[in-house]
């Protein structure tokens, strides 16, 4: 990794989550800050910092689709696959700090246009839910549906390149919401298929079979590269508190 020159991305967005209070917009806007601040780059050559500025949160959940920013949502996403396609156009490696998991609307959209790619989605929980399903309304647990086809058009038809992702290239690592896929309240994610190693398979693997296995569903798919995806609530909340 040390001989790639870097893009460091912020993505400073809290549009696909719902409201921790009343008249208290989500504190994930925060991160890119406060991560620069301990540091984390300072071992990583950066060519290129951009900062992709969201738009103004809105807390109301649409009349249509019950999805929270979703008129600003799909502007923001091309805004912020912009600004990763030029670093890849660039030749640099992309790093995107969030944000929340919304966010993965624009990176994958990123890759999309540019052929066939797939991702490696580390986080606790699935986040296949649609607006059917979900409690909240906010696209940050409808991330992986939404890049995999599933869900409202404003938001998997980005540029009109539905799916972002195939099915068949996503792998899910770590995530500890659900012991079988017939367990997950949606039903779109058990027709899916999608390739899962959960937290306790993932712990009986060891780290770096899990990887292999991963890595090797991808490459027989021949997918021209893929993205990781790393939502911080992967990590045991003893030790990653600051997720809202």
């Amino acid at each position: 990794m040390t001989s790639h020159q870097f893009a460091l991305i912020e993505a400073p967005s809290n549009l696909g989550l719902k409201p921790q209070k009343p008249n208290q917009q989500p504190g994930v806007r925060r991160m890119p800050n406060a991560l620069k601040q301990t540091g984390i780059m300072s071992g990583l050559k950066v060519e290129q910092n951009v900062r992709v500025e969201a738009p103004a949160y809105q807390p109301e959940r649409d009349s249509v689709t019950g999805v929270r920013n979703i008129n600003t949502l799909p502007d923001y996403s091309i805004k912020l696959a912009t600004a990763i396609g030029q670093a890849l156009d660039a030749s640099n490696f992309p790093i995107v700090l969030g944000g929340d998991c919304s966010i993965l609307l624009g990176s994958t959209l990123a890759l999309r246009e540019r052929g066939r790619y797939g991702l490696i989605f580390m986080d606790g929980h699935c986040d296949f839910l649609t607006p059917t399903s979900t409690g909240t309304g906010g696209a940050a647990g409808m991330d992986l549906a939404l890049v995999c086809g599933v869900g409202p058009s404003k938001l998997t038809d980005l540029k009109g390149l539905s799916p972002l992702v195939r099915t068949t290239d996503v792998v899910i690592l770590a995530n500890r919401d659900i012991d079988e896929d017939s367990d997950y309240e949606e039903p779109a994610f058990i027709d899916a298929h999608i390739k899962r190693i959960g937290l306790q398979n993932l712990r009986e693997l060891g780290i770096a079979q899990a990887v292999e296995e991963a890595i090797n569903h991808l490459a027989q798919n021949n997918v021209q590269g893929f993205w990781i995806h790393v939502d911080v609530d992967v990590l045991d909340s003893a030790i990653m508190p600051a997720v809202d």
